[in-house]
């Protein structure tokens, strides 16, 4: 990550890029609970169970957080924002999802794991976008450039909550399908 956003940002005025060493420390802190979770997991199913769950809970506590104080501050931002910014916040993740569905079942996964790699590819990245930022620019340059990965936040909430829906629809006549066949008699 730290090697392409240094490729993608080159050309862009130094006070809105974001140093390579920064995102690659800040990658390793974020690698060190990630590592202890699996470690966990794998030691006591349960326990790590228990913690993905809090965990999930705690990021959407951080993420509404983040919407519900951001917003307010900057209402004028988001009525002046033109609606590519908005087409573009909506069609990352929507994209995401149809990305890592398709790349999925073209490596042969089963439709139920297809759609779970769908929901991770489209949802990633967000909440990490936004502790970039935050760390990284102060005062008004991370009011402005924090404007997408809160609104990603945003929107991906939206997002993945449809395709979670459209999802569960799916399988869920996967499952009457599969049930029915194993009923009628060969």
């Amino acid at each position: 990550m730290p090697l392409l956003m240094e490729f993608y940002t080159q050309g862009i005025d130094d006070a809105f890029r974001i140093p390579p060493d920064q995102i690659a420390r800040l990658l390793f802190v974020l690698l060190i609970p990630t590592l202890i979770g699996m470690w966990l997991r794998r030691r006591n199913a349960n326990v790590g169970a228990v913690i993905e769950l809090m965990g999930g809970i705690l990021g959407a506590i951080v993420i509404l957080f983040l919407v519900l104080t951001w917003a307010p501050r900057n209402w004028r931002l988001l009525v002046e924002t033109g609606w590519e910014v908005y087409a573009a916040v909506i069609l990352i993740g929507v994209i995401g999802f149809a990305f890592g569905y398709l790349f999925s079942r073209a490596l042969r996964l089963n439709p139920q794991k297809a759609r779970t790699v769908s929901l991770e590819t489209g949802i990633q990245n967000g909440p990490l976008a936004a502790l970039i930022v935050i760390m990284t620019f102060a005062d008004e340059t991370q009011q402005l450039i924090l404007l997408m990965p809160v609104m990603y936040s945003l929107f991906i909430v939206i997002n993945s909550t449809i395709a979670t829906l459209f999802y569960r629809r799916w399988t869920r006549r996967e499952e009457l399908a599969r049930d029915q066949a194993k009923v009628e008699p060969a």
